[in-house]
């Protein structure tokens, strides 16, 4: 039996199917004009010119920037980076990670979020309430968020407010998709004084 290499045969099959695709075209252009030999005369005399339909050309808006193709996507790959160096307590990579998410996709709170999780764990609550506080400014219900505003409470010891963070983290947090954090508030919450 014969092994075929293992290679990434991506580039290959797109170029393969855009041949396939203009010789299809083509071979149907061929095979309509044929069908209509006697709409289109072939003698140089009997053609006339074909007027042609011009389009209004609009322009371009010009940017500084020139965004990635795919920006959301490459974000969402650091962002699974950032999760796994947050869970190996890698807090620091995490929020380097974070911070390329927050400069790809600055309208996900996943990512503010997770940034204000890191900085929770080193210690740094400002920082971490700064970025809690914007990711609920961009999504309301983003219940991790208030999980660790409430840890950050009871860490500045303040229990009445983090009584009504943890609480409201309680109902927005998924207790299914996000288990871990929903686990935590209701852990917090209930080991409150």
């Amino acid at each position: 039996m014969t092994s075929i290499p293992k290679h990434n045969s991506f580039p290959s099959l797109l170029i393969l199917f855009f041949l396939i695709i203009t010789s299809c075209d083509e071979q149907e252009i061929s095979r309509q004009l044929d069908q209509n030999q006697n709409i289109i005369p072939k003698t140089p005399q009997a053609i006339t010119k074909i007027p042609t339909i011009q389009t209004p050309q609009t322009p371009t808006p010009k940017t500084d920037v020139t965004p990635s193709p795919t920006p959301e996507l490459e974000g969402l790959f650091i962002y699974n980076q950032g999760i796994r160096a947050f869970r190996s307590e890698e807090y620091n990579d995490a929020i380097s990670a974070f911070n390329m998410v927050i400069k790809r996709i600055p309208h996900l709170a996943l990512g503010y979020k997770a940034r204000g999780g890191a900085y929770y764990e080193l210690e740094k609550y400002s920082r971490a309430k700064e970025d809690l506080q914007k990711a609920i400014e961009i999504n309301p219900d983003i219940g991790g968020a208030y999980l660790y505003l409430g840890l950050i409470s009871i860490a500045l010891g303040d229990q009445d407010q983090a009584r009504i963070e943890l609480k409201k983290a309680i109902t927005l947090i998924h207790p299914v998709r996000e288990k871990w954090e929903y686990q935590q508030a209701e852990k917090v919450f209930l080991n409150l004084d």
